[in-house]
């Protein structure tokens, strides 16, 4: 049997299966999966996945932070401080009307107990609505500690693999809703190598960050084909 495979959308972006697949359908797919897992899914197309998942020309900066921001934090706790281990990363978001301004990205390796050290000098320069910790394993124990010392934590327990994490990212960064200061430059390497670059921590804490202020999760289970 002969199977042929066609794109969801054709030359002229008029889609080949309007019954199933209506246009303003197809535009909604996308503008919540982003470009690269569309163009995968419904184009048959693996172009975009030749470089970083988010371009250069989708990251906006800002100079100014708006006035009525609500603040919000990311952590990506390290379980070691040897040379070839994870960073520790803590990301500081202010959100309004569904747009994410960065204002603090932070990383470094450091023992258990400057993690929390450096997590309750966030606390009280910025003070967050709640600062969001990645929970699995070992992190349990962080959670608790800071929850001792008076900190408004969220544990963050992550069901789903970190190239889920970073695509649901990706569609923010290719609607404009994320800004960033352009001194951020670790930050800024890390979005534009990945999935290439060897270090992804403050992506991770970007992710939770942002997940912090509540942002409507993509479900991309209820995308065909993933």
């Amino acid at each position: 049997m002969k199977v042929m495979v066609c794109r969801a959308l054709d030359e002229n972006e008029n889609p080949l299966w309007e019954e199933r697949f209506s246009k303003e359908k197809l535009k909604k797919y996308k503008d919540a999966a982003g470009s690269v897992v569309f163009a995968l899914q419904f184009q048959n197309d693996a172009s975009l996945c030749n470089g970083s998942i988010v371009r250069e020309e989708n990251i906006r900066y800002y100079e100014e932070l708006p006035c009525g921001v609500t603040l919000h934090c990311g952590v990506d706790p390290a379980i070691s401080t040897s040379p070839e281990a994870d960073f520790f990363a803590v990301v500081v978001v202010g959100h309004k009307k569904g747009d994410f301004y960065v204002i603090r990205a932070h990383e470094e390796r450091l023992s258990f107990n400057k993690q929390v050290a450096t997590i309750e000098r966030f606390w009280n320069e910025y003070r967050p609505i709640h600062i969001a910790v990645e929970a699995n394993a070992y992190q349990k124990v962080l959670v608790e500690v800071l929850r001792q010392r008076g900190i408004s934590v969220r544990a963050v327990h992550q069901t789903e693999n970190k190239e889920i994490r970073i695509m649901r990212l990706s569609a923010i960064f290719e609607s404009g809703h994320i800004w960033l200061k352009r001194e951020q430059t670790e930050l800024i390497g890390q979005i534009l190598s990945y999935p290439n670059s060897r270090y992804d921590d403050l992506l991770d804490a970007l992710a939770l960050a942002v997940r912090s202020a509540g942002i409507r999760k993509v479900d991309f289970h209820s995308i065909p084909g993933l």
